[in-house]
């Protein structure tokens, strides 16, 4: 009964954090921190019946391990820090269900806690491409610059290399084989097109004075022998943030600054929370079938 509990009301937070960070881009304290409380109460009361901490240190450590992930995403300018605390939250609502003995399907080459994070790519694949797709429509310009990338010579020469894994395979008849390469130029394609929704649809201008920790900055500013921003992944850490603003008030860079901001990634963590939960190991069930 308690299992159940768990992964209803998981579903449930991370359900809510979902449609709060789709409309807005933010996710409340509720349903992110909230999640996590619930999570670490429930695995106090796991470790009250069973007369074990088990359940509650391994929760409490799974969901630290997560946190260090998101956070490593977080400084890379990846995830905003919402996306961290859910991620938490996932990774001790996972430590708890499977201390409690859910009976998980294809789990015999990784944990539940691990399989994950590789269910997470595979899931990442098919929603990233429909995301793109649908910022693609609505900004027409995408895919003018998505044309333009395609013409670049290396991508050309990348695109007819990436099929020769694909033919070494199916000359072998190693078909299943050469059906996994066959990815290689599709993936090929999806980044040259995600670069291109990025250039085009995810970039923004925003006042100096707003920025805060974990903004990318498109183009680097320097005053004196300081240069903040520009590096194309890692965010802004507090002090740098508040440093462009006094460099702003003071006349010394524009007003204005462009950040780039990313996908709304909470839905993955719901999507790959349920597959988890329902087929197990993603990498495991398709190895099977080759």
């Amino acid at each position: 009964m308690l299992v159940e509990a768990v992964i209803f009301l998981s579903l449930l937070f991370l359900a809510a954090a979902s449609v709060f960070d789709i409309k807005s881009g933010e996710i409340p304290e509720a349903s992110s921190v909230g999640h996590l409380a619930v999570v670490l109460c429930l695995a106090a009361l796991a470790s009250f019946m069973a007369r074990s901490l088990n359940p509650l240190l391994f929760c409490a450590m799974l969901s630290a391990a997560y946190f260090i992930v998101g956070y490593i995403f977080f400084a890379l300018g990846q995830w905003g820090g919402g996306d961290v605390k859910v991620i938490a939250a996932v990774g001790g609502s996972l430590a708890l269900v499977s201390e409690l003995g859910y009976p998980f399907n294809s789990m015999h080459l990784f944990p539940p806690t691990v399989a994950y994070f590789l269910n997470m790519g595979f899931i990442s694949i098919p929603y990233v491409a429909l995301y793109g797709l649908t910022l693609g429509l609505a900004h027409r310009q995408v895919f003018d610059r998505f044309v333009v990338f395609l013409k670049k010579t290396e991508n050309i020469l990348l695109f007819v290399l990436s099929w020769l894994p694909v033919a070494a395979a199916y000359i072998m008849h190693l078909r299943a084989i050469a059906a996994v390469y066959a990815l290689l130029p599709a993936f090929l394609l999806l980044t040259l097109y995600l670069k291109a929704v990025e250039v085009e649809a995810l970039r923004k201008k925003i006042p100096t004075k707003s920025l805060v920790e974990g903004d990318v900055l498109v183009d680097a500013f320097t005053v004196g022998n300081v240069t903040l921003g520009g590096n194309g992944i890692e965010g802004l850490s507090k002090e740098d943030a508040s440093r462009l603003k006094k460099w702003a008030t003071e006349g010394k860079i524009p007003a204005h600054v462009t950040v780039k901001w990313g996908i709304k990634f909470v839905p993955i963590f719901l999507l790959a929370y349920a597959v988890t939960l329902l087929y197990g190991n993603l990498l495991e069930r398709i190895l099977l079938l080759l």
